[in-house]
């Protein structure tokens, strides 16, 4: 008989029954037996759920944790039952650990007691609707529920960030303390100078946009929309770019939490008239759309409008810096944002961050080789009066944006403006250019930085070790490509003149550069002269001499240097030391026709320094490997053995593959295999990580060809292209020539086309096997073919030579050979030729220019409607002329200068003719431009200097004021004569004083 099936089980529960505990598991058991009232109960069930969905998604998260961990039994301790059989313990099993205690309203103490049971038996069994929850109050809990998590941003996914606050806190905590100390100091560092002039700091606004991250990490919005249109204030405008800031910066991003900027509306609509058709891509055209705009927006909008592109359109905000940097309207602290606003887009540059809606182009490498160029436009023309303004991450990260020609512009730029890089930045631009090879601009970023350091403060900086490494760097790439060795003599010199102490690290890159160059009579000239100077050799003093010595035509000489070398090795403990000691046996003994004495001699200078067991493993047969492994454990843990380098076994495995080839072809092929094996069962870890790199594996197929064993060789290749190492250029190019020297033409090609087809790019010597191969094989065309990669370096070698001498069409082979170099010169002409164009297409400076006529009609003033209208549109007028001091201007202009009536005009053949080439270029500046539109528009007098100037035959000045048929004709006096202008200049002064503004007199 099935259960009983109660329908109101929450009345039962809430009476007080002796022996319910004991009839709950068969009371509240389910019924098997489906009934009617089952789809209505699945229905009521399913707005259960989604009723306490809602309630838990609105549930404070700590308080749901606490509720959680609660115990379900009851507290009672009358009737708290332990017992696994009572109702207590069967609710404790079966209760699920989410649900919260449900509160019941019964007055009834049994209430108290089963209320666990009533909640059970309401999840499970209750028959009677629910009413669901008025809109209002679901509303009102949802309005409370996030106030309790509005500390950390309430949410689901803060519980994490609860977890782990205190770890968090610590950390931000140091982070903060660190930046605001660094605040400090630069404080203390530049006490004489005023608040605006410390605001011109690029250093200074970075501390403050790290600690207003650091501070507000928990803002998730920043709303720019209620901060007065677009006259931000500065700390706003630290605030906005710190939150742009958060998604580039690592160090950034770990403290503080995504954050939202809201922009102003009006912003989406000054971006599409902005950057309307053609003007998202045409410079000039973004330009003519910004001067269409009315003095108001452009004085009051560019600052949202910028932090709206560099937020949503980053594409496109290197556009308009160019325009709001040409605008003579906009002056006066616009630096300050042009620079930071430049920073945040190097650092999307160099992170390679293009979001797709982000308004790029689609040649991103185009967009990201264009930008150093658009910096030198743009700090030439805004930032180059202000020494401070620009960040040293803004020009740490143009080393990374720029190739070695951009560098060398940007440096001299830099340097000439004598715009401020600190020790750091310095040593940057150095080892830039040190890496490059470009020695002497290394040097000479040295000199800069020990002209502008106190003679007092010299001794420390000198003595800094990134100082003397970046020496060393420049010492060692100044004879990259085996050049410029016989200036190693100049570049220390210049390093000692500079009062840098030579230290042992870079005798060691002088004597690796002499030994690199077969000079190695002033190799051991320097080392002698060490103990002399005060210094002791290191460990790398001894190993780049002897792989000098190894790397001489004739090594066997320095055989009593290779003694001496190895007794230190061994008393030392120095692995590498030692390796190069097997490295000059090898090379010694490596033209020996005595093989078996060549692996004696290297297998007794390996056993007197490194351990037995990788080539021990490797000599026993495979079946015997876990026998070996045995016998060698107390061996192996020898404390005055090292551990082997995979380079040494690479040296012993190198005479184990000579050795075989004497003895055999099938004695070549069980090595391999064996090894093949070892790395397998990863017997040994020194053999297995030597496998990983492709040199042994080539080092096989060396032997494999010159035995001519193509199908091993096939198999080895097989091998290396389904394991781990994949086989790299010299694989192909072995492989390839052991089928040239085969006469095996069509397999070599077929070789090649692998290779190419596997993206692997051909090298140089690559091009040589092809060359070699036709010339054996008498293919005149495909030597004309090859022959056009090949350098002019590399068709002098004398292989090359005698192969083309023995080629029997002379006739045909001349004009081939003649075809491929007038092929090479064209090809070389060209390159060059667009290399120019891309340079000078990137450098050209922007023409931003825009005649009278079009200023007019693009630009047009909003007519007044009464005399009061008339007055506040001229008093708005003279207000965006941003009238300063005469220090103050950019291009130093003073139009605002009265003009005495009783000065005598100047006579007109007096002064000398200005050149043509300068009267265009002042036609092209667009401020003289916007000056003749504000002298024709009346509100400046004219400059009669430049007038009297003009060449003859240039344009005559026009006899009536442009404008004059403009409804507003009559608010302005009649400009005539001198006198007249003059009255018309000290009215507007007189207005200008009696607002406060200040005006050079």
């Amino acid at each position: 008989m099935p259960p009983a099936r109660i329908s109101n089980a929450s009345f039962i529960a809430s009476a007080e029954f002796p022996i319910l505990p004991f009839l709950a598991p068969r009371i509240f058991a389910e019924s098997p037996i489906r009934r009617r009232s089952d789809r209505y109960n699945e229905q009521r069930r399913g707005i259960q759920k989604e009723k306490e969905k809602e309630d838990n998604e609105n549930v404070d998260l700590r308080a749901a944790s606490e509720l959680a961990s609660r115990s379900t039994y009851c507290n009672s301790p009358r009737h708290r039952c332990q017992g696994p059989g009572t109702a207590g313990g069967l609710l404790q099993m079966t209760a699920p650990p989410w649900k919260s205690p449900v509160k019941t309203q019964a007055s009834n103490p049994a209430a108290v007691l089963y209320a666990e049971i009533s909640g059970f038996a309401r999840t499970r069994l209750s028959t009677t609707p629910i009413a669901k929850a008025s809109p209002r109050k679901v509303a009102s809990r949802r309005r409370k529920t996030p106030e309790k998590a509005s500390e950390v941003g309430g949410g689901r996914e803060i519980s994490g960030l609860r977890q782990q606050s205190p770890l968090l806190a610590a950390r931000r905590g140091r982070a903060l303390a660190l930046e605001r100390q660094r605040l400090d100091n630069l404080i203390s560092r530049t006490a004489g100078q005023t608040a605006a002039t410390r605001w011109q700091d690029g250093r200074y606004r970075s501390l403050l946009r790290r600690i207003s991250n650091l501070e507000r990490w928990d803002s998730c919005v920043l709303d720019l929309a209620q901060k007065g249109g677009g006259s931000l204030e500065r700390q706003h405008l630290i605030r906005a770019f710190a939150a742009l800031d958060r998604s580039l910066y690592p160090s950034v991003g770990r403290h503080s939490r995504k954050i939202i900027i809201r922009h102003d509306p009006r912003c989406v609509k000054w971006s599409a008239d902005l950057f309307r058709d053609a003007a998202k891509h045409e410079l000039h055209l973004t330009w003519k759309n910004w001067i269409a705009l009315d003095i108001r927006t452009r004085t009051g909008a560019w600052c949202c409008l910028l932090l709206y592109l560099l937020d949503r359109k980053p594409g496109r905000a290197m556009q308009f810096i160019h325009v709001i940097a040409n605008d003579p309207l906009l002056r006066g602290e616009k630096s300050e944002a042009i620079a930071d606003a430049l920073g945040h887009l190097s650092k999307l540059h160099t992170k390679g961050v293009y979001a797709p809606d982000g308004g790029w182009s689609v040649d991103k490498t185009a967009v990201k080789r264009s930008y150093v160029p658009s910096f030198l436009h743009i700090y030439r023309k805004a930032l180059i009066r202000q020494r401070n303004v620009c960040s040293q991450d803004l020009l740490f990260n143009l080393v990374e944006l720029s190739d070695i020609k951009d560098l060398k512009k940007v440096f001299d730029s830099l340097v000439e403006s004598r715009a401020f890089l600190s020790f750091d930045t310095f040593l940057h631009y150095a080892n830039a250019f040190a890496k490059a090879g470009e020695f002497k601009s290394a040097l000479r970023c040295l000199d800069v930085l020990g002209a502008r350091t106190p003679s007092a403060s010299w001794g420390a900086v000198s003595d800094r070790e990134r100082l003397r490494w970046t020496c060393a760097l420049i010492l060692r790439k100044s004879i990259a490509n085996n050049q410029n060795y016989h200036e190693t003599p100049g570049i220390v010199a210049a390093i000692v003149r500079l009062g840098i102490r030579m230290d042992i690290r870079m005798y060691n890159v002088v004597m690796h550069n002499a030994m690199e160059a077969g000079d190695y009579a002033t190799a051991f000239k320097v080392y002698n002269a060490l103990e002399s100077n005060g210094l002791q050799a290191d460990q790398y003093t001894h190993s780049i001499l002897l792989h000098g010595c190894a790397s001489q035509s004739d090594p066997t000489r320095f055989s009593r240097f290779a003694t001496h070398c190895a007794d230190i090795a061994e008393k030392t403990q120095d692995a590498w030391l030692a390796t190069d000691y097997l490295y000059y046996l090898w090379a010694s003994h490596q033209n020996d026709t005595d093989k078996q004495q060549t692996l004696a001699l290297l297998r007794q200078a390996y056993d007197r320094f490194f351990l037995p067991k990788p080539i021990e493993v490797l000599e026993h047969r495979p079946r015997n490997t876990i026998s070996v492994n045995k016998s060698m454990e107390s061996s192996s843990n020898s404390p005055l053995k090292l551990r082997t380098l995979p380079v040494a076994l690479y040296l012993l495995l190198q005479a184990h593959i000579q050795l075989a080839m004497e003895r055999g072809t099938q004695q070549v092929l069980s090595l391999y295999q064996r090894f093949q094996l070892l790395v397998q069962q990863d017997t040994d870890s020194t053999l297995t990580e030597l496998a990983k790199r492709p040199i042994i594996w080539n080092a096989f197929l060396l032997a494999f060809c010159k035995q001519q064993q193509f199908a091993s060789a096939s198999q080895l290749i097989k091998d290396m292209t389904n394991g781990s190492p994949q086989p790299n250029i010299y694989t192909w190019n072995i492989f390839m020539q052991a089928f040239f020297k085969t006469s095996q033409v069509q397999a070599a090609e077929r070789v090649f086309e692998i290779l190419r087809s596997r993206g692997v790019d051909p090298d140089q010597y690559t091009h040589g096997v092809l060359l070699r191969g036709y010339a054996k094989a008498q293919h005149v065309e495909r030597i004309g073919e090859i022959m056009q990669q090949v350098t002019t370096e590399d068709e002098m070698d004398t292989d090359l030579l005698r192969l083309l001498a023995r080629i029997v069409n002379r006739n045909k082979l001349m004009l081939t050979l003649e075809k491929s170099r007038l092929y090479k010169e064209v090809k070389l002409e060209e390159a060059v030729r667009s290399e120019a164009e891309e340079v000078g297409k990137r450098w050209e400076a922007p023409r931003l220019t825009l005649n009278e006529p079009e200023a007019m009609e693009s630009n047009p003033v909003a007519l007044p409607s009464d005399d009061k209208a008339a007055e506040s549109d001229n008093s708005l007028i003279e207000e965006n002329l941003d009238l300063q001091p005469q220090d103050a201007f950019e291009d130093g202009y003073d139009f605002l200068r009265p003009s005495s009536s009783d000065a005598d005009p100047p006579p007109v053949s007096a002064p000398p003719l200005r050149s043509v080439q300068e009267s265009l270029e002042d036609e092209m500046d667009p401020e003289v431009q916007y000056r003749r539109l504000r002298e024709q528009l009346g509100i400046v007098a004219p400059d009669l200097s430049k007038t009297l100037h003009e060449a003859p035959g240039g344009p005559a000045p026009p006899s009536n004021p442009f404008g004059a048929g403009l409804g507003f004709k009559s608010m302005l006096p009649r400009v005539e004569t001198p006198a007249a202008l003059g009255d018309m200049s000290k009215g507007v002064i007189r207005k200008v004083e009696s607002k406060g503004n200040p005006i050079e007199k």
